[in-house]
């Protein structure tokens, strides 16, 4: 839910508050249920067909990244280059099916570089134990990419295949948001015109 606070300041004060750079909030999620509450509409990679969904590019330095009965294998080493998910337009969240544990046994996992469209950076971790399961995440902000990198467990390298990939365009989250927003109480503007600052801010209930 989304609460609007409205917080009193002197015109002096809120300089202190204005540019200053917002961490993001990462949510992670291992039901796809839940995941799908907090994003609401979202596009649906299945890989069976010749060309990805619009909007969505995958690029791999790696000769072992394919695509074959519907699911998308790779092999991530930090040796070679990443693969990275690119989001025309930015995202908001982003997960899949995904098996790490399949037939090569469990591996580094995969450390996401999630690259924010302000170009500052969130690092999170997917663990080697998923197998066929969902595992995805929702931020509070716009992202571009997603690199993938070795993860922190004792291995060599990583192999995975993605069943369906999901992910919810910044354009559709705004949307969602724009019509859902409380409107703000009228006595706000008129301490605004007087030097004040109503600061609002967002407190998000999280979800296990």
């Amino acid at each position: 839910m989304h609460k609007v606070i409205n917080a009193l300041f002197l015109a002096s004060s809120a300089v202190a508050f204005v540019g200053s750079a917002q961490a993001a909030i990462v949510d992670i999620y291992t039901d796809q249920a839940a995941w799908a509450l907090t994003t609401g509409a979202y596009e649906v990679e299945s890989f069976d067909r010749d060309a990805l969904t619009s909007g969505l590019s995958i690029s791999s330095g790696w000769s072992h990244s394919t695509v074959s009965g519907g699911k998308f294998y790779d092999r991530v080493s930090d040796t070679y280059s990443p693969t990275v998910f690119t989001f025309e337009g930015g995202a908001s969240s982003f997960g899949g099916i995904w098996d790490l544990a399949g037939p090569g046994g469990e591996g580094t996992g995969i450390k996401m570089e999630i690259e924010l469209l302000d170009g500052s950076k969130v690092v999170e971790e997917m663990a080697p134990t998923l197998s066929g399961t969902f595992w995805g995440f929702a931020l509070d902000q716009g992202f571009s990419s997603i690199k993938f990198l070795e993860g922190s467990f004792a291995a060599l390298f990583e192999t995975y295949s993605l069943d369906e990939l999901f992910f919810t365009g910044v354009a559709g989250k705004d949307k969602d948001a724009a019509e859902t927003s409380e409107v703000p109480e009228p006595g706000v503007f008129a301490l605004l015109g007087l030097g004040m600052l109503g600061l609002s801010l967002r407190r998000r209930s999280s979800q296990a």
